[in-house]
């Protein structure tokens, strides 16, 4: 449950005067996390602060997830019951336009802002961290994967400075993570659904992951389905 942690994290944070900055993926752990924000709030173990999403693909995001809400979890239908449309909450910004993104940056008060790219590769992010990562009451927090070589794995690290718009911005800010946000299937769920094919594959190909993950998924498969279970090469081509 990610939820203890969070409160904790965006207290220290806002006591302190800070803005919390989650980089976060434009669609579904976006709206997952404004949820579990407004949540929060409603059971009084966060404050009441400013909350920007800064992320146009993430506003049409939601309002799909609305529009057809019938299709979503019985979790994610009680939440839309009961607290109704995102885009309706107050307190709650939504930054559609390049100017409304930009009046972000103006404010000068405690506040929490969502905003894609989720590993810090580009997007409306950039801006907000170039102006807060120097901040050392502030916190960015990561809920998603930061892939070796991206701007979110390199400040997610520990390192004292990140390349941002050709400057170097210093990184002072607290930098937390947060792993319980994956949406990714693990490995016995990935199992359960493998089990369900009728007709064994001549071949399976593993085409995403880190190396050693994707190792260890081709040992699992191999051994719990008997299949021939491949990692893909970099360049390597298949006629399927």
């Amino acid at each position: 449950d990610p939820r203890p942690k969070s409160a904790e994290i965006i207290r220290h944070t806002v006591q302190r005067g800070g803005w919390v900055i989650v980089p976060a993926f434009a669609v579904e752990r976006t709206q997952k996390f404004l949820f579990m924000l407004k949540e929060l709030m409603e059971s009084g173990q966060i404050p009441r602060v400013p909350v920007y999403c800064d992320s146009p693909m993430a506003i049409k995001a939601v309002e799909v997830f609305l529009k057809h809400s019938d299709e979503c979890s019985d979790e994610t239908c009680r939440l839309i019951k009961q607290y109704g449309s995102p885009l309706q909450w107050p307190g709650f910004t939504f930054a559609l336009t390049t100017d409304d993104s930009k009046k972000i940056n103006g404010a000068n008060f405690p506040g929490i802002i969502v905003s894609s790219s989720g590993m810090v590769t580009g997007g409306r992010i950039l801006h907000h961290l170039m102006q807060r990562l120097p901040d050392p009451r502030n916190t960015v927090v990561f809920i998603g994967f930061q892939a070796p070589g991206t701007r979110g794995a390199t400040i997610k690290s520990g390192a004292a400075e990140v390349r941002i718009f050709s400057e170097t911005v210093p990184i002072r800010a607290e930098i937390a993570v947060l792993e319980q946000f994956s949406d990714h299937a693990d490995t016995p769920e990935l199992l359960e659904w493998l089990r369900t094919f009728t007709q064994r594959p001549a071949t399976t190909y593993l085409v995403h992951g880190e190396p050693a993950a994707s190792s260890q998924l081709r040992d699992a498969l191999t051994k719990e389905l008997g299949w021939n279970v491949q990692v893909a090469e970099w360049m390597e081509k298949v006629i399927v």
